[in-house]
């Protein structure tokens, strides 16, 4: 009998989903290897011979702290030192099972890198001819100024600006400008303000040398490549110090994935007779279930400067479709290379996210809209998108349909973007009436465990 073990969280409902479909087929449940082992260094066993499915971090503010360091969960910011600790974490989930008899990851460890990073993901299927919403670029966004001064060079008033690192819309700013007006559309809550750490060494080290000692400039961190036994790894990202963490991909020939946080700037004032410095209030910001909307510049700015630090993708913004007043995209479950759930998000804001107030729309009256040519078009797009990543037996796709109802574009591939509970598989699909668990357990199971 085929044994499977799962790298999750003990008790999440991703968790509970796969051990469900199992036991459906008549396997016994998955052992689990809980991301908090994984990432503290724990001894990982796994069984032999087991096939080894890599499921989300998330949803666990344990296993947040690990990779982002202490703090609310919800807390903007620390996707640099995430997306390093998560890389960490996947070294050594593929270091133990090289190192068990008969195990196989079912799963590529380095597509899942790529899909976690926007940029990577963007350069990665544009190069493939997969039709995206051009990007800002090469070169990193540092600031608010500097977006926007980006945007007037590329003639774009409407953008979408991501964190690169991020997942579930979080940090997501929607922004259109237009002349000197502005409108930001987020799930980031601004909290009132105070002054931060950050702030205060740029204000002590702005002061005059009477006034303050001078600080330092401490050297660049580098995190250690990942090894058979990977310790604890967050890595505070302290202002003014910027942070580099390099991390091994693991591929032979290939280049080390780096993320890098720079240090966060904030203007600060100093009375230049001596007097102690001048700090600056800086709000404090969350990610929420509520999307909200700023138009005020100075509100705008700090959102943008917060999120800079971790890196900035910035999407020129593609014009969606709408059904009953409510733009929408299409989640697009691929299994096996072939497409086998969709949902229709539908929001009246631009986040069509569930969480985030979005609803499930009717995918019929968007097939009998688009017709079956156009269907058809839509699902080999999302085809053609995952088969950028064929060692992955199964992704999930953001297909973004335009206003025309002519055009698509991939806003996303999400390498965990199978939590759908209760979603059957499309009638004329490769999976009609099983959910997208029970779907890929068929799927290995047919195909011996997929690509090896």
């Amino acid at each position: 009998m085929t044994v499977f073990a799962v790298v999750g969280t003990p008790g999440d409902r991703r968790v509970r989903l796969f051990a469900d479909a199992l036991r459906a087929f008549g396997l016994a449940e998955p052992t689990v290897i809980a991301w908090r082992d994984v990432l503290t260094g724990a001894p990982i066993h796994i069984p032999e011979g087991a096939w080894v499915r890599i499921d989300s971090p998330g949803e666990d503010p344990a296993t947040d702290a690990l990779l982002r360091g202490p703090g609310p969960p919800t807390r903007v910011g620390g996707g640099a030192s995430w997306y390093a600790g998560f890389l960490h974490g996947l070294e050594r989930v593929r270091h133990a099972v090289s190192h068990t008899p008969g195990a196989r990851l079912l799963a590529d460890i380095d597509e899942i890198a790529t899909m976690f990073d926007k940029r990577r993901c963007h350069t990665h299927l544009s190069a493939a001819a997969i039709p995206v919403p051009p990007a800002l670029g090469p070169g990193p966004i540092t600031g608010y100024p500097h977006l926007r001064k980006a945007m007037t060079q590329a003639g774009w008033h409407r953008v979408f600006i991501k964190p690169p690192h991020g997942s579930s819309a979080a940090g997501i700013v929607a922004l259109q400008t237009q002349g000197p007006h502005l409108h930001a559309t987020t799930p980031i809550e601004l909290l009132p303000s105070h002054p931060t750490p950050s702030a205060v060494a740029t204000a002590l080290t702005a002061a005059p040398a009477a006034t303050a000692p001078a600080i330092p400039a401490p050297s660049a961190v580098a995190a250690p490549a990942a090894t058979a036994t990977v310790p604890a790894v967050p890595i505070a990202l302290i202002a003014p110090v910027a942070v580099t963490a390099t991390v091994s991909t693991g591929v032979a020939g290939s280049t080390a994935v780096t993320a890098t946080a720079a240090a966060p700037t904030a203007a600060s004032t100093v009375n230049t007779a001596g007097a102690a410095p001048t700090v600056p209030a800086v709000p404090e910001m969350h990610n929420s279930l509520r999307v909200r909307t700023y138009t005020d510049e100075a509100d705008v700015a700090a959102i943008i400067d917060a999120l800079a630090p971790d890196g900035l993708h910035v999407e020129r913004w593609f014009p969606k479709a709408s059904i009953d007043g409510r733009v929408f995209d299409l989640r697009v479950v691929v299994i096996g290379g072939r497409p086998t759930h969709a949902v229709v998000r539908a929001s009246r804001t631009p986040m069509t996210n569930l969480h985030l107030g979005g609803t499930r729309g009717d995918l019929e009256h968007v097939r009998a809209r688009l017709g079956p040519d156009r269907w058809e078009r839509a699902m080999l797009t999302c085809a053609r998108a995952a088969a950028c990543f064929p060692n992955s037996p199964m992704v999930g796709v953001d297909l973004m349909v335009g206003i025309d109802w002519r055009r698509f574009a991939v806003a996303e591939v999400n390498a965990f973007g199978d939590l759908l509970p209760g979603l059957t598989g499309l009638p004329d699909g490769a999976a009609p009436g099983l959910d997208c668990h029970a779907a890929q357990v068929a799927h290995l199971l047919a195909t011996g465990g997929g690509p090896a």
